[in-house]
């Protein structure tokens, strides 16, 4: 992140590249890169129909755009097109990922 919170080229790269077996570990990652880190939510709940446990991440861009960059970088990874639930105007993305892979990735900050 830059002097004035914006992401640098490598932060990008990394999110483009991250091994989206670790989504535990990006959605860490994207906290410590995220301008206003508050605006991402991790909600543990069940699915609607199946009744099983995941985690919910709320993530909202705020307008800020150092953060939809983040998000346009996301989109480059398989993470968005496994865990991606909803969009909304505004900003607003929300996420799935099943408790077991939650639980199974996040060895910590890859830097």
């Amino acid at each position: 992140m830059d002097k004035d919170g914006y992401p640098e080229e490598s932060d990008l790269k990394l999110i483009r590249e991250w091994d989206y077996i670790d989504p535990r570990g990006l959605v860490e990652y994207l906290q410590s890169v995220w301008w206003a880190p508050d605006y991402i939510v991790i909600k543990r709940g069940r699915k609607r129909f199946f009744q099983t446990w995941i985690m919910r991440i709320f993530i909202s861009t705020v307008g800020w755009s150092g953060n939809e960059d983040i998000i346009e970088a996301l989109k480059f990874n398989f993470f968005y097109n496994f865990y991606w639930i909803r969009s909304e105007i505004g900003g607003h993305y929300t996420f799935e990922i099943p408790i077991k892979t939650w639980n199974e990735s996040g060895a910590g900050l890859k830097f």
